[in-house]
């Protein structure tokens, strides 16, 4: 469904009068700063899902967690994640619309990769197992009229066996800007999807 969603971007969309109109190409925002989370929804019964016990999820849903996002303007093809928070301290980098990579976290093995869905940031995390993925989509809030920029991130866990999905949601205010310089993507692997993707589509 996502790769589906991903790959209908940008094309022709019927318009009321039955005739067709080019699709508005969404705005896609730059998420760099430092984030804090202020609040969370269903948070315990995410972490659950992936296999947390009883204190794993009560420590993963209230502590305090920093995400530092530093991304590449105006191309916004690279994005670095930094996470710090109790036990959780991860640094990643991530080529946006390249194939899957591998990543380990806390000694669990996943493959992922990020793209974009109009204004929508999406990171897809796969077990290596094929047992469950994880879908992490960030936006920012534009609807609430804050002062302070806000990101919305949502959160499922799919199981791959039965199709059951757990969803969470958590919001993270900015407190200041990265201070890391731009990520540099890997432009080739990025050329070379789009290719095999014009193959095979």
């Amino acid at each position: 469904q996502l790769d589906r969603a991903e790959k209908g971007e940008g094309k022709t969309a019927a318009s009321t009068s039955g005739k067709k109109v080019a699709k508005k190409k969404a705005t896609r925002p730059d998420f760099s700063g430092v984030w804090n989370r202020t609040k969370s929804h269903n948070f315990e019964a995410y972490v659950g899902a992936a296999g947390g016990g009883f204190m794993q999820r009560k420590l993963a849903a209230s502590m305090q967690l920093a995400h530092i996002i530093t991304m590449d303007p105006p191309a916004l093809q690279a994005f670095r994640l930094q996470e710090k928070g109790g036990p959780l301290n991860t640094d990643m980098t991530l080529t946006i619309g390249a194939d899957f990579v591998d990543f380990d976290l806390n000694g669990k093995k996943f493959v992922q990769r990020m793209y974009w869905i109009d204004d929508a940031l999406v990171n897809q995390r796969r077990s290596i197992d094929n047992t469950f993925e994880l879908i992490m989509t960030r936006t920012l809030d534009l609807e609430s009229n804050l002062e302070t920029p806000q990101i919305i991130l949502k959160l499922t866990h799919r199981d791959l066996n039965t199709g059951k999905e757990t969803d969470a949601t958590s919001w993270f205010s900015k407190t200041g800007n990265s201070p890391n310089p731009p990520p540099v993507p890997d432009v080739a692997s990025i050329i070379e999807k789009d290719e095999e993707d014009g193959r095979t589509g």
